[in-house]
């Protein structure tokens, strides 16, 4: 993780104005944070659903509520009983 903080404050001191975030859980935490201190926007652009935006923050990704109100809508468009979500890891990523 230090190599990522480096590597982040270095396009930082090169005149970086924002920074997309990684997908990792970890790697996007040390992203976030370091955009946080140093006043930078962050954006985003996975599911994290654990975490409140921060000030800095910008996340592309649909909310969860907005993601269950579209899974409804077709679900019911299609009139199937039941539907299943399989996702990639425990995370839901």
């Amino acid at each position: 993780m230090h190599f990522l903080l480096f590597t982040v404050c270095d396009l930082l001191g090169e005149g970086m104005a924002g920074i997309f975030g990684p997908q990792s859980t970890e790697s996007s935490s040390v992203v976030q944070s370091t955009c946080g201190a140093l006043d930078v926007p962050y954006i985003q652009t996975r599911w994290e659903y654990r975490l409140k935006p921060k000030r800095h923050n910008l996340n592309l990704y649909p909310p969860p509520n907005a993601l269950g109100e579209a899974y409804l809508a077709y679900v019911k468009e299609k009139n199937w009983k039941m539907f299943a979500i399989l996702y990639e890891s425990n995370d839901g990523e």
